[in-house]
């Protein structure tokens, strides 16, 4: 949880704010996180109303299910208030909570090798030209 770098930031210099922020770290919100709450199984309506009351808003239609012999667990987004970490320690539904406060990264380089698909095309035999470079 980034609750330390938040609070020390919103007193530092903008190019720190700046620098912390590209970090995937959102200062507008202090006192909570942007997590992936991961759970045994969909969350009910009345359970995700109490996780609601304790603090933590479950973004209902954000469920993504568990993918069998690669993660167990399927996860919520959610906004987890730092207060109600307790609540989530103690709540034997709750398996595991991430921090989705993160600078995403392109990994393409790998998605072929995971859907396990043929190179088509390698770029051979390909010819590009640039217009207006400036180079003659």
């Amino acid at each position: 949880m980034h609750q330390k770098e938040k609070k020390r930031a919103l007193k530092a210099p903008k190019s720190y704010q700046k620098r912390i922020e590209s970090a995937g770290i959102r200062l507008n919100s202090p006192n909570s996180e942007a997590c992936a709450l991961y759970v045994d199984a969909p969350l009910s309506p009345e359970e995700i109303q109490e996780f609601g009351n304790r603090g933590v808003t479950v973004f209902e239609d954000q469920w993504v299910p568990p993918v069998p012999g690669k993660h167990p667990y399927g996860f919520y987004l959610a906004e987890v208030e730092y207060s109600s970490l307790n609540f989530i320690r103690s709540n034997p539904s709750i398996q595991r909570l991430e921090s989705t406060e993160i600078a995403a990264e392109p990994t393409n380089n790998s998605g072929a090798a995971l859907i396990q698909v043929d190179d088509v095309r390698d770029g051979s035999g390909v010819t590009t030209a640039r217009n207006g470079t400036g180079v003659n």
